[in-house]
C-alpha cells in the first residue's frame, strides 16, 4: 500500500503508519461472483474486477486523471460504489460515485466540497453509509442510495470512520479513536447503543461483518505487525487468521461466508489481493504483481433472481429451492425473476412438487381442463401419485390449474405428498370445521408450518392464498433442503 491515502485519523500519510481505505463488507447471502479491487496498474488508481481465481481482469472505471478506489458492491451485485477524486487540478476532493457493474452510468452521489469516503450499501440496497468531514470532523453519515437526504449518525470530537452494515441492517460497525486508541465499535443503525468491540491499545481497523452476522473480521497490529483477526460483535471469541511477518489487512468476507479476501505485501514486494478460507487456511495470492499496487477488494454477491432482495425473509429458502432444481423462475425463458409476492397457482404447485419428489411420468390424462397448460404433464404426475384429487368434488374431472392455492389446500398437497402421520393435537384456533383441519395439524406437528400470526401463532389462515415466497419456505422445511446463503 505504498500510496497516499485519507486515514481514519483524517490526515494524509504513507500507508504502513496506520491504515488505508477499504471497501465495503459483503452482503449476506448469494454465491461468490467477481472480485472488485483498486489498482494503479494503468497509471492512476482505477476500479478493476476479476473472477474468483484472479483471472479475466477488467478495468471498470476507466477515468484518466482520476483516482478511483475502495470499491463496494451493491447487495444485488449489479452496481458498484467507490471513492473518486479528480487529479487534474493538482488537489483532490473525494466524492462517492456509483456505476453499473461494467462501469457505465457513473453518477457522483455526494458532489460536496468536503471529503466523502468509504461507501457501504445497506443490505436492502436502499441506503449508503459513509464517512465525511462535512461537519468539520470525520463522522459517520448515511444517505439514500441515490445520494439524497444525508444524515449524520455520530457526533463526537474523536474521528469515527470505516462504517459497515451488519447483515440484517440493524447495526453498523465502524472504526473510532474515541477511546484514545483505534478500535472497532458497533452501534445501532440510528447511531444509538455504541459498544467498543475490540477495546485494545493496539491499532484495530477495517471492520468487515460476516454474512451470518456472527463475527467481525478486522486488521490489527496486536501481534506486532498488521494481521487479520476476527471477533464476535460482543467482543468475545477473538481469533487470529493470518500470522505472516508481512502486513495483512482489509479483510472482506465472501458472500457465502466461506472465504475472505485481504490485502498483503508478502512475497511480491507490493500489495496484492489474497484469498483464504474463513478459518485462515489456504492463503493464496490472486493478483501476483510486483510492479503495481492491487488492494481493497470486495466480493460481488450473485443471486439467482433479481427480484429477491437479500433482506427478503424468504431469500434463503428461494435460493435453496433454486439450487435443488425445484424452481426455475417466473418469467420464462429468461427466468431471472421469482415473483416472491405472487400467488402460487395450482399448476405451479404441481410443478414444484413434481420436481421436488421426482415423480414419474403419468400413464394417462386425468383432467379435462388442463389441455394446453404448460403444467399438464406435472398435473398428471401429481394425480397418478395420489397427491391431488381434483378441484370439483365429487366428480373431480377438473384440476383448475390457474386457480390460486390456499394455505388449506397446500396443507393437503404436502400431507399427501409426504405421507405425514396423524397429529396428536389441534394446533390452531381458526381451522375448526375446515375440510383441511386434519392436514393442517399434520403439517404443524411435522414442523413444516408454525402459523400465520407470529409470535403467538395461534392461527393458520387456511383460506389465505399462498405466495411463491411462502411456498419456498414450506417446501424447504418439508424436504429438509440444505441451506443456501
Amino acid at each position: 500500500m505504498k500510496r497516499f491515502v485519507y486515514l481514519l485519523v483524517g490526515v494524509t500519510m504513507v500507508v504502513g503508519v496506520l491504515a488505508a481505505p477499504q471497501a465495503t463488507d459483503a452482503v449476506a447471502g448469494g454465491a461468490n461472483g467477481r472480485i472488485a479491487f483498486d489498482s494503479d496498474r494503468s497509471g492512476e488508481f482505477e476500479i478493476w474486477t476479476m473472477d474468483s481465481s484472479g483471472n479475466n481482469r477488467i478495468n471498470v472505471s476507466r477515468e484518466p486523471d482520476w483516482d478511483d478506489w475502495a470499491p463496494a458492491w451493491s447487495p444485488d451485485g449489479l452496481r458498484l460504489a467507490w471513492i473518486g477524486g479528480d487529479l487534474s487540478g493538482g488537489t483532490e476532493n473525494w466524492d462517492i460515485f456509483t456505476a453499473n457493474a461494467n462501469g457505465s452510468g457513473q453518477v457522483n452521489l455526494t458532489d460536496h466540497p468536503a471529503d466523502d469516503m468509504f461507501p457501504r450499501w445497506s443490505p436492502d440496497g436502499s441506503r449508503i453509509v459513509f464517512e465525511s468531514d462535512r461537519s468539520g470532523n470525520v463522522e459517520i453519515w448515511v444517505m439514500n442510495a441515490n445520494g439524497s437526504n444525508p444524515k449524520k449518525l455520530t457526533n463526537h470530537p474523536a474521528v469515527d470512520g470505516q462504517p459497515v452494515w451488519s447483515p440484517d441492517g440493524n447495526r453498523i460497525a465502524f472504526g473510532s479513536l474515541r477511546s484514545g486508541f483505534p478500535d472497532v465499535w458497533v452501534m445501532n443503525a440510528n447511531g444509538t447503543g455504541l459498544f467498543n468491540v475490540t477495546a485494545s491499545p493496539s491499532d484495530d481497523f477495517s471492520p468487515s461483518w460476516s454474512p451470518n452476522g456472527k463475527e467481525i473480521a478486522f486488521d490489527s497490529d496486536r501481534s506486532g505487525n498488521m494481521d487479520v483477526w476476527a471477533i464476535r460483535p460482543t467482543g468475545s471469541g477473538l481469533r487470529q487468521l493470518t500470522t505472516s511477518t508481512a502486513d495483512d489487512s482489509f479483510p472482506r468476507w465472501s458472500p457465502d461466508g466461506t472465504k475472505l479476501t485481504f490485502t498483503s505485501d508478502r512475497t511480491y514486494g507490493e500489495d496484492n489481493v489474497w484469498v483464504m478460507n474463513a478459518g485462515g487456511t489456504g492463503q493464496v495470492a490472486l493478483t501476483k504483481t510486483g510492479s503495481a499496487v492491487d488492494e481493497l477488494s470486495d466480493w460481488q454477491p450473485v443471486h439467482t433472481f433479481v427480484d429477491v432482495e437479500p433482506m427478503n425473509v424468504f431469500h434463503h429458502n428461494i435460493e435453496s429451492l433454486a439450487a435443488a432444481g425445484i424452481t426455475r423462475g417466473c418469467n420464462p425463458p429468461t427466468n431471472n425473476r421469482f415473483c416472491p409476492h405472487g400467488n402460487v397457482t395450482r399448476g405451479q404447485m404441481a410443478a414444484f412438487l413434481t420436481r421436488a419428489l421426482k415423480l414419474p411420468a403419468a400413464s394417462k390424462d386425468y383432467f379435462s381442463d388442463d389441455n394446453g397448460s404448460v403444467f399438464q404433464d406435472d398435473i398428471n404426475r401429481l394425480a397418478q401419485a395420489g397427491i391431488t384429487k381434483g378441484c370439483n368434488p365429487p366428480t373431480n374431472n377438473r384440476f383448475c390449474p390457474d386457480g390460486n392455492v390456499t394455505r388449506g389446500q397446500m396443507a393437503a398437497f404436502l400431507t399427501r405428498a409426504l405421507k405425514l402421520p396423524a397429529a396428536s393435537k389441534d394446533y390452531f384456533s381458526d381451522d375448526n370445521g375446515s375440510v383441511f383441519q386434519a392436514d393442517i395439524n399434520r403439517l404443524a406437528e411435522s414442523g413444516i408450518t408454525k402459523g400465520c400470526n407470529p409470535p403467538a401463532n395461534t392461527m393458520y389462515c387456511p383460506g389465505s392464498n399462498v405466495t411463491r415466497g411462502q411456498m419456498a419456505a414450506f417446501l424447504v422445511r418439508a424436504l429438509h433442503l440444505p441451506a443456501v446463503p
